[in-house]
């Protein structure tokens, strides 16, 4: 019989058309996925990790994979300066916006600043602001959200419930803030975008 935390999780990924995804990735990458769903098509894939930090010690997180479509972004990240942690891919050039409280609060890293800016407009800075809990990396037209897990939490399963529906709404709510000018000059079809 399925443990009711697990049911919740399964029930809340169904809802989005999702299903179980179990991966078996072996000694490769030294890290264990739990709770993986994704959806039959492969554009959204939802799991929580254990990976290995830079000191072996364990770290939690849970992390959402989506297919952004009709978007060909050259690399932008966004990563919560007190979860550094969060083992996001960050490459490209470190840069620095207008919002004060933004830049205190967010490092941010992109292959191209003109991408990067018309990303993070105004608008969705203040929303990233807000929602203040979540680390993200966008290339092309995937992008990959994470949130730290409390390691403490006794209860993994609850944990991932709660971070797994906060990482659907902040998939939602990315994709539906992301700037009209953003989608015209960066354009899934319109070739290569080079670095600024």
């Amino acid at each position: 019989m399925q443990d009711p935390q697990q049911q919740a999780i399964a029930t809340l990924c169904a809802q989005r058309g999702m299903v179980p995804n179990p991966i078996n990735l072996g000694g490769i990458f030294h890290r264990m996925f739990e709770n993986s769903f994704a959806s039959p098509d492969g554009s959204t894939w939802i799991r929580g990790v254990w990976s290995d930090g830079p000191r072996m010690e364990r770290i939690p997180y849970s992390m959402l994979t989506l297919t952004i479509s009709g978007v060909n972004l050259p690399y932008v990240g966004v990563v919560r300066k007190r979860d550094i942690s969060v083992p996001l891919i960050t490459q490209g050039h470190e840069l620095t916006l207008e919002s004060i409280d933004f830049d205190d609060r967010f490092r941010v890293s992109a292959d191209d600043h003109r991408a990067a800016v018309m990303l993070l407009d105004q608008g969705m800075m203040q929303w990233l602001l807000d929602c203040d809990q979540v680390s993200f990396a966008i290339g092309g037209n995937h992008m990959s959200a994470a949130v730290n897990r409390n390691s403490g939490s006794a209860d993994r399963q609850s944990q991932d419930l709660v971070e797994f529906d906060l990482l659907f709404k902040f998939g939602d709510g990315f994709v539906s803030r992301i700037p009209a000018i953003v989608r015209k000059e960066y354009a899934a079809g319109a070739g290569p975008t080079a670095p600024a």
